[in-house]
Parts: C-alpha cells; sequence; structure tokens
C-alpha cells in the first residue's frame, strides 16, 4: 500500500460563505533532483555526474520541446503539455491572442502512474494534525 498523509484544509464558499473542511495532502518535503541522482547512484552503476547530466538534458529538452510547442511523453510516467486559459467570444472569427489570460504546463499521469494512485483501495491515508486554513477565510 502506498501512505498518503492529508490534513483538514478550510475553504469558505464564495457564494454561501459558509466554511467546510476538505482532506488535502499534507505539506511535504519535496524529493530534490540531488536526491533522485544519489537513489538512482545507489540501484546501478552509472555515476552521480553521468545521472546529473542525463537528468539536466532531460530537463532542457522538456522545457524547449514545450517552448516549441510540442507536448511531451516519458512513457510509463506520463506526459507534459501547454494549455491555455482565455475569455469567451461570441464569434469564432472574433477568437484572438487578446483573450488569452494564462498559459500553464499541464502534466497528465501515464498509464503506471494511474494504476498506483488511481486506485482507492491501493492507497492507504493517515490523518495528520492541523489545519490549512484558505487565505479567505477570515477570524
Amino acid at each position: 500500500h502506498i501512505m498518503i498523509n492529508y490534513i483538514a484544509q478550510a475553504k469558505k464558499n464564495p457564494q454561501t460563505k459558509t466554511l467546510s473542511y476538505y482532506a488535502q495532502i499534507a505539506p511535504v518535503t519535496p524529493l530534490k533532483l540531488d536526491d533522485i541522482v544519489r537513489r538512482i547512484e545507489k540501484t546501478c552503476t552509472v555515476s552521480s555526474a553521468d545521472i546529473k547530466a542525463v537528468l539536466d538534458a532531460l530537463q532542457h529538452e522538456i522545457v524547449e520541446s514545450l517552448r516549441a510547442g510540442n507536448s511531451v511523453r516519458l512513457g510509463d510516467l506520463g506526459s507534459f503539455r501547454a494549455t491555455l486559459s482565455s475569455s469567451g467570444v461570441e464569434a469564432p472569427e472574433n477568437v484572438s491572442a487578446s483573450l488569452i489570460k494564462s498559459v500553464r504546463v499541464r502534466f497528465t499521469p501515464g498509464a503506471k502512474m494511474n494504476e498506483i494512485f488511481g486506485n482507492l483501495k491501493a492507497l492507504s491515508f493517515n490523518r495528520v494534525e492541523g489545519v490549512i486554513k484558505d487565505e479567505t477565510v477570515t477570524e
């Protein structure tokens, strides 16, 4: 089983102004690139310098591919693609770049990731102490 720690998250409904609490992933310490390099180095014969060089090159290629307007598929891990958020207009001929509000990069998990995290029965949940307050919540 995979253990997922969660915490209570306070959120106020903007329409009803009522406060509700939701399960939210507990804050975690991120695994950094150097940590990943050390972990990979323990499981293979490739040097840490070579592993870091490959991971740096992978990061660079992902960024450059997205910059060129392409999506990037990384097998079982998943894929990265750019998405747009825009205002709507009534006629297609009125759609223009001035309507674009933001551009984001989205990650879509691959089949293996979905298999692991998409099955609630394969996950265990542990509530940790504390409450995360929404910035719209006033005391």
